[in-house]
């Protein structure tokens, strides 16, 4: 499996310099051969790399609502347990709550955002893989079921 986010976060929540990423990235993909799984969503930074190599996209585009109760839940989890992400990168509460940094800041001002970028990156960016986008949890239940059984709807 590929984590974006191990590819991207250095220690102290610093970035991997683009080309860098973008090295690294490729690298990674080359070296799970036939087979691997890209988690995460650099579109801007790596789609290029990663979309045309791709044989399915599964496109989360679960209900604000759900993800930011998640999210929020998974972060105040993380800086309360201090569980080590990525190196040597812990949440805080600081950093979570108090930052313009905060995971939850940018989830609140940035999804619009972010999924305008992805759905023109998946219209100007030549692929050839499938996409499924997936709504709801019974829509993410469905896909788990199929993969598991070795098919994909």
């Amino acid at each position: 499996m590929v984590e974006l986010d191990a590819l991207f976060h250095r220690p102290n929540w610093q970035p991997t310099p683009l080309e860098e990423l973008r090295e690294a990235v490729a690298g990674a993909l080359d070296d799970g051969a036939d087979a691997w799984v890209c988690v995460g969503n650099y579109t801007s930074r790596v789609g290029d790399i990663v979309l045309p190599r791709a044989e399915t996209i599964l496109w989360l585009r679960l209900p604000f609502r759900l993800t930011f109760w998640r999210l929020l839940k998974r972060t105040v989890a993380r800086a309360w347990s201090r569980e080590l992400l990525w190196g040597t990168n812990r949440e805080s509460w600081r950093k979570s709550f108090l930052s313009r940094e905060s995971i939850l800041w940018w989830s609140i001002t940035q999804r619009k955002a972010h999924f305008g970028e992805m759905g023109r990156a998946l219209e100007s960016i030549e692929h050839d893989a499938e996409l499924i986008e997936l709504w709801s949890d019974e829509d993410v239940e469905e896909i788990v079921v199929s993969l598991t059984a070795g098919s994909v709807p």
